[in-house]
């Protein structure tokens, strides 16, 4: 409720992800990270919230479309769609992920 109050429920907002994975890479330990950071878009008034939701699921629902996705019915996404082609189609809809080893 306090965040109801606090919060407009539209507007100007921002999206922050991190996504780390840890383990080995050529026999070192090593950490993944995967970092984006996406704000409101004013020129077409969509939040980013809107954006960071709708965008990929477009893309995805595109890959199935064009074949790129074969498999059907239930999976989890990490197991079915491809990240690169994936995470190239998110930045030209300028959903930028930055990528880093540790």
């Amino acid at each position: 409720e306090l965040l109801r109050r606090k919060l407009p429920a539209n507007g100007p907002d921002v999206v922050l992800t991190r996504v780390t994975v840890s383990g080995l890479l050529a026999g070192s330990e090593k950490t993944l990270a995967y970092e984006m950071i996406d704000y409101y878009d004013e020129g077409a008034k969509l939040t980013s919230m809107m954006r960071t939701t709708a965008f990929p699921t477009s893309v995805i629902a595109q890959m199935v479309t064009a074949g790129t996705i074969a498999l059907r019915g239930v999976a989890p996404p990490e197991q079915c769609v491809p990240p690169d082609p994936f995470l190239r189609e998110l930045h030209t809809r300028r959903i930028v992920f930055t990528e880093s080893i540790r």
